[in-house]
């Protein structure tokens, strides 16, 4: 009951956060400031997304992957609303438990990735497709994967290198937390495909650093 009420209390503590970096980011005077803060605010409510679902489901040391993440694709297309864009969302995840310190690192990528797409994958285009996998294998490893159909990367651009303060944070998320690999192809659009171990052995006996950062 202890564990179940501190979920319960974080999660209203880290919306009252986002709350604030909303309310912020209308009075901000510069649109690049408001970007920023309401970039923000979405990287507090995926972790509010986490501490909520682990409070209803009564499962309190493991998040389902599969309603966590359809919860945070929701969330991005709620943030970011294509106008005058129609956006077609396909989904296959897993239905799999993993820890919460796994887990939120998973679902800050997505919303990393999917509010690039939004932002940036689909200007003057009437349709698109967004894409987010998840999956594991018997042999203990998961991938994830976040793909869309719309313009790609700029040329050039290299996750290793880039200015985009959320690539470097996916770079962070995938190779420094989940010490796995990215590959990330540009062909009829972008895919971001991460692969990592869900077990410590995994990790070690895998960690070969083979990443292809860039297009």
């Amino acid at each position: 009951m202890l564990l179940r009420e501190m979920h319960h209390r974080v999660k209203n503590d880290l919306q009252v956060v986002s709350s604030l970096l909303n309310m912020q980011a209308g009075l901000a005077s510069g649109r690049d400031t408001a970007a920023i803060l309401s970039e923000s605010r979405d990287r507090v409510n995926t972790m509010v997304l986490m501490h909520a679902q682990l409070y209803n489901s009564g499962n309190l040391v493991e998040v389902n992957m599969k309603e966590f993440l359809e919860g945070i694709a929701r969330q991005s297309f709620q943030s970011y609303p294509a106008m005058d864009t129609r956006i077609t969302s396909v989904s296959h995840i897993t239905d799999y438990p993993l820890p919460v310190s796994t887990a939120v690192h998973i679902g800050l990528i997505p919303n990393e990735l999917l509010s690039n797409v939004f932002k940036h994958a689909f200007a003057g285009r009437t349709e698109g497709k967004v894409k987010v996998s998840f999956d594991v294998t018997g042999d203990g490893e998961a991938s994830l994967t976040v793909s869309d159909d719309g313009a790609g990367l700029p040329p050039g651009v290299d996750i290793d290198t880039t200015g985009s303060l959320g690539l470097h944070l996916v770079k962070i998320l995938a190779k420094d937390q989940l010490q796995g690999d990215i590959k990330v192809t540009c062909t009829e659009g972008t895919t971001f495909l991460i692969t990592f171990g869900i077990g410590n052995d995994y990790r070690e006996a895998n960690n070969h650093g083979n990443d292809v950062g860039h297009c």
